[in-house]
């Protein structure tokens, strides 16, 4: 099968197609629109990954009269679309760009009042379209296999990754709570973390700059590209985050994984991969601090060097 899958999202919600298109491979050829950096993560799993503001993709949201587009791609069996589409507008925009292709579109995430995980609801649609997958079987071993991790990566004795901030601050607890977690984590274990920050933390540079200053922080990550990042989260023994992207591919990657959620739902959103911890608390305070440092140690106790 010839498959054309459209998902312009941020890099956590692309991720989420990771589980379907790793049970894709083999038995169809995916060709992949979607948004960087989400997409540059997902190219080692399709045959052909588009940004969809190239080539024209980005007409398909607009109601500009313009003629469509030549995209340059080999015959399509299928094509689905994962985007709101009330009115059906963006689908009859899709239909003009492929005429003659079967296409399907789906909202991009579960119905609200549905109990699901994103992951799964990804594979079931495509599953209810006739792509070759079976959804069930596809999400569970997302959950038991690391399916973004690479061999050629090591462990590093040293290395702990804390990222404090997500896209959404109602995600986020406090950046006091982040320093008192590293400084009590640093204690316990005698060697001190990596705080990694992105575009959506950049206004708390200053904040942590000035706090880490003469302190035992091993530094600041800010806004690695995308080789450095894969490679810093596969050699970290640790890795603790807010419901964040850069906390499911860590997931994914196979680090061990402490995710902090306070207003999402973890059922939708859960870390994909098999070491994962997650703890849901709305408000900080010792409890959570406790109860992050005891997560953090349990997700140690597998690894030979402690």
């Amino acid at each position: 099968m010839k498959l054309l899958i459209i998902r312009p999202a941020a890099l956590g919600d692309s991720l989420m197609l990771i589980p379907s298109l790793c049970a894709l491979k083999g038995t169809a050829e995916t060709i992949l629109v979607g948004r960087r950096p989400g997409i540059d993560f997902l190219a080692p799993y399709v045959h052909q990954a588009m940004d969809y503001e190239s080539h024209g993709w980005h007409l398909l949201y607009t109601e500009e009269k313009e003629q469509v587009p030549h995209l340059s791609l080999p015959f399509i069996d299928r094509a689905v679309l994962f985007h709101a589409d009330p009115y059906g507008k963006i689908a009859s925009r899709l239909h003009e760009f492929l005429p003659g292709v079967p296409i399907k579109v789906f909202p991009g995430f579960p119905p609200p009042h549905a109990e699901t995980h994103t992951a799964l609801y990804l594979a079931a649609c495509l599953q209810a379209f006739g792509c070759p997958l079976k959804a069930a079987e596809a999400f569970e071993r997302a959950i038991r296999v690391p399916l973004l991790k690479q061999n050629a990566f090591k462990k590093e004795r040293r290395k702990v990754i804390f990222h404090p901030g997500s896209g959404s601050a109602n995600k986020n607890h406090p950046p006091q709570f982040w320093l008192d977690f590293a400084r009590r984590f640093s204690e316990s274990y005698s060697f001190p973390p990596t705080l990694l920050l992105g575009p959506a933390e950049e206004t708390l540079l200053p904040f942590f700059q000035e706090h880490l200053q003469g302190t035992a922080w091993k530094g600041i990550l800010f806004c690695p590209d995308r080789a450095e990042l894969f490679s810093s989260l596969s050699q970290a023994s640790l890795y603790a985050g807010q419901d964040s992207g850069i906390t499911h591919l860590a997931a994914m990657i196979g680090t061990p994984t402490l995710a902090l959620f306070r207003s999402t739902s973890v059922v939708r959103w859960r870390p994909l991969g098999p070491k994962v911890r997650i703890i849901l608390k709305e408000k900080g305070g010792a409890d959570l601090l406790g109860e992050a440092l005891a997560q953090t140690q349990a997700l140690l106790k597998g690894i030979e060097w402690l």
